[in-house]
């Protein structure tokens, strides 16, 4: 296509001249920013006068693993968060959008319940986060994944994680 270009980004300052873009889609990016103040002013200065800035993000602290419950389900999800900058980003979203200087941002939410066993793909990548730093001992992690695959078949497996979808309007 012709309209489509990539670049690789090494720090917050987005190679672009000042409102240059009608819309700024960042798509599970603003949990791993390391300035996350910093990226958000270069989006707001490259988006045009009435554009739009949308955020489609998780929040790690919404996450149900069943058959987990809730504290093994946080514990997990606290272990692997070292790989992550804003772990809680989808509802803080709005307030750094409005703080960035980005007007009226309107806040969504899709949920996706999986009980087949598809977020399995989403616990092995947290699991190889939690070992990578050494937050849990590997034997729980281990146990714990046997624990949520075993429960696919068994008809008790349950993984939601919510995207929140914020969308907000830089002013004319």
């Amino acid at each position: 296509m012709d309209n489509v270009n990539f670049h690789h980004v090494n720090d917050h300052r987005l190679p672009f001249p000042d409102a240059t873009f009608d819309r700024v889609i960042m798509k599970n990016v603003l949990e791993y920013v390391p300035d996350l103040a910093g990226t958000l002013s270069e989006v707001f200065r490259v988006t045009k006068p009435g554009g739009r800035a949308h955020v489609i993000d998780s929040d790690w602290g919404f996450v149900l693993v069943e058959p987990w419950g809730k504290a093994r389900t946080d514990a997990f999800f606290l272990a692997a968060s070292s790989a992550f900058k804003e772990p809680f980003i989808g509802r803080k979203a709005a307030g750094v959008l409005r703080t960035a200087g980005f007007d009226s941002a309107r806040v969504r939410m899709s949920v996706s319940p999986d009980q087949l066993g598809n977020g399995l793909n989403v616990l092995m990548n947290m699991s190889g986060y939690i070992r990578k730093f050494e937050m849990m001992p590997a034997s729980e992690v281990t146990a714990m994944l046997d624990e949520a695959r075993a429960s696919v078949p068994e008809g008790r497996f349950l993984f939601c994680l919510p995207q929140f979808l914020v969308t907000a309007q830089k002013g004319v």
